[in-house]
């Protein structure tokens, strides 16, 4: 049970930290809502890939 608590916890924390980078890129960006539909699609994306990174090393 405690490895599986350890498993959501890390994948939490991934997600996590893809929304905290989104909102940060996207609050750079000039009109774009950093609590819109760019975050969620910028933070799907920034999680998808890290969960590649992680499958390949």
């Amino acid at each position: 049970m405690a490895a599986a608590a350890n498993t959501l916890e890390d994948e939490r924390e991934l997600l996590v930290g893809c929304i905290e980078d989104a909102f940060e890129a996207i609050r750079l960006l000039p009109g774009l809502d950093a609590n819109g539909p760019a975050l969620v699609w910028l933070a799907d994306h920034l999680l998808d890939t890290r969960r590649q990174t992680a499958k390949e090393s």
